[in-house]
């Protein structure tokens, strides 16, 4: 059971290192499109994308250690990110409007919930391992 708790504590650990690193990548994308003069919502949503779709790979190799086809994976990431970033906008709308936080708070807290379930939902449905094991 303590080598089960482990290994998950592990691949958490390392989930979340994926997603740390390729944070600037995301951000520096999404600035060196927008002073290109694209539309910041679109800016965005490219760095957004293409951290997701670095992060499948490297988590599939160096987190999970799993086959999953790269079609069904990649596209099972992005439908996970929409929900992340709608949840990650309705968490901070609530934390601002019912406990008065500031937005940089707000989302930082929204962050950390949508972070487990971002986790807990690619572990289960992209990459099909339980993540508790």
């Amino acid at each position: 059971m303590q080598k089960a708790r482990r290994r998950a504590l592990a691949r958490l650990l390392k989930y979340g290192s994926v997603d740390i690193l390729l944070l600037p990548l995301n951000i520096g994308l999404a600035t060196a499109l927008d002073a290109a003069g694209v539309p910041s919502s679109v800016a965005t949503s490219a760095g957004f994308f293409a951290q997701m779709t670095i992060a499948f790979f490297l988590n599939r190799r160096w987190t999970f250690h799993v086959s999953v086809s790269t079609r069904e994976g990649v596209a099972k990431t992005w439908l996970i990110g929409l929900s992340d970033l709608i949840l990650a906008v309705l968490a901070t709308e609530l934390i601002q409007g019912h406990y008065r936080f500031s937005y940089f708070w707000a989302r930082l807290v929204a962050s950390v919930f949508v972070g487990v379930w971002d986790y807990m939902a690619n572990s289960l449905f992209t990459f099909k391992t339980a993540f508790w094991k």
